[in-house]
């Protein structure tokens, strides 16, 4: 895992240019139900599992199962 940390004097130059998709994301949001969002999330924990699933049976140390030898 890789954990990517900014200085402080990123963090205004990053909310200038993440802070309009920020405010458009979350009026998207809002037009979802609590309903809508736990689906949605219940979506992509499926999705990932699948991959988690599918990274697991098709690769060995980070390479696809064809490319060892064996």
């Amino acid at each position: 895992m890789v954990t990517l940390r900014g200085s402080p004097d990123i963090r205004p130059r990053a909310e200038a240019f993440f802070g309009p998709f920020t405010a458009h994301m979350a009026e998207a949001m809002s037009q979802c139900s609590p309903q809508d969002i736990e689906r949605f999330e219940a979506l992509l924990g499926d999705l990932r599992r699948t991959m988690d699933g599918l990274l697991a049976d098709e690769y060995l140390d980070g390479r696809p199962l064809h490319d060892h030898p064996g």
